[in-house]
């Protein structure tokens, strides 16, 4: 048996359907807008247009919330960008293989602020268990971000050079080169989101493939 309260549900429901594929209703008949209440929770009502301007202005503010992330994002983008010529420029001067290692982390620290900072050619064997460490670990060789592991921050930073070094909480292990052939750039932070395994890795990558470039210069 069809109750009234089932009547009622088919005729909100048909009501609803229409008024969804009839947007233009109550322009058509704007003498309905002024009669329509909509009762807040704690009793009061207000009138369909105030409810709209309403929700207008609450979308207006989270549009205007995602634009400002928009901005700071390109402004951050376009600050690394910068960054990044700048150490292209200084590195495309040095002209041999020991002074580039040397300069490579005092470079990455002044202009990006990195705490510790480590790049191991290929030869170096603790670049080769960092690898055997990672196996199958460096998807499409795209940089590894993340918490700091304990065993191989206290490898690649000793206390013994980097007294701070129990300070650190994020790291990236970036592969130079195709699986890491020619070794690997090493970052570590004292933030705990300095990297995260969900940050871009773009600029990241562009350093790595200068650096790959040169060490493979240096050794024709």
């Amino acid at each position: 048996m069809t109750t009234n309260q089932d009547i009622q549900t088919q005729n909100a429901e048909t009501i609803s359907y229409y008024l969804r594929h009839h947007p233009d209703f109550f322009v058509r008949h704007p003498q309905l807008l002024p009669i329509l209440e909509i009762p807040h929770a704690s009793g009061s009502a207000v009138s369909l247009v105030e409810r709209q301007v309403k929700a207008l202005r609450e979308e207006n503010r989270r549009i205007q919330g995602q634009l400002i992330d928009v901005l700071r994002t390109a402004q951050r983008n376009e600050n690394l960008y910068q960054q990044c010529n700048e150490l292209v420029n200084r590195w495309l001067l040095i002209t041999d293989q020991a002074t580039l290692l040397d300069q490579v982390s005092s470079d990455m620290q002044q202009l990006f602020d990195i705490d510790a900072t480590a790049v191991m050619t290929n030869e170096s064997q603790q670049a080769q268990e960092i690898c055997d460490h990672y196996e199958m670990k460096f998807p499409d060789n795209q940089p590894l971000c993340g918490a700091v592991e304990s065993k191989i921050i206290e490898q690649v930073f000793p206390e013994s050079h980097f007294p701070e070094q129990k300070a650190l909480k994020s790291m990236a292990i970036i592969p130079l080169g195709q699986h890491a052939q020619f070794g690997l750039l090493i970052l570590a932070s004292r933030h705990i989101d300095g990297f995260s395994a969900t940050m871009g890795t773009l600029f990241l990558e562009q350093i790595a493939a200068v650096l790959k470039t040169l060490l493979n210069k240096f050794n024709t």
